[in-house]
């Protein structure tokens, strides 16, 4: 969240590592932030399905915003839905030394609200 002249503002475009700092509704139990990354680009690397998205990312960026939750007043922001796309981004960033921006969409549904998917025009997954 921006802080400015006109109260707080939400972002639109965020760097891999700042969402990457937000908690993530994807973490199980006790698990360490980090796993829960390490596990995203794993999946990204070893064609479990996520390969394309890789490749895709590296060429033409985060097309799809990624969702940021606001559903539990006890956590603050949370990354939503776009765990993948964003590990991939800070992949290709860390490989080609370009900085990448995350399209970032804000709901109170991690997975996006039927209104907010329509509106952006982001297909289900």
């Amino acid at each position: 969240m921006i802080k400015g002249k006109y109260g707080d503002q939400l972002q639109m475009l965020m760097r891999p590592h700042q969402l990457q700092s937000l908690p993530s509704i994807d973490r199980r139990g006790g698990e360490d932030e980090s796993a829960v990354w390490d596990e995203k680009r794993s999946e990204n690397a070893n064609d479990l399905g996520y390969s394309s998205t890789a490749r895709s990312v590296e060429e033409l960026g985060v097309r799809q915003p990624v969702i940021a939750y606001h559903g539990r007043a006890d956590k603050g922001m949370m990354m939503g839905n776009g765990h993948h796309r964003v590990a991939a981004a800070d992949t290709a960033e860390k490989k080609t030394g370009n900085q990448s921006w995350v399209p970032v969409v804000h709901d109170k549904d991690w997975m996006g609200t039927d209104d907010t998917m329509e509106t952006f025009n982001i297909p289900r997954t």
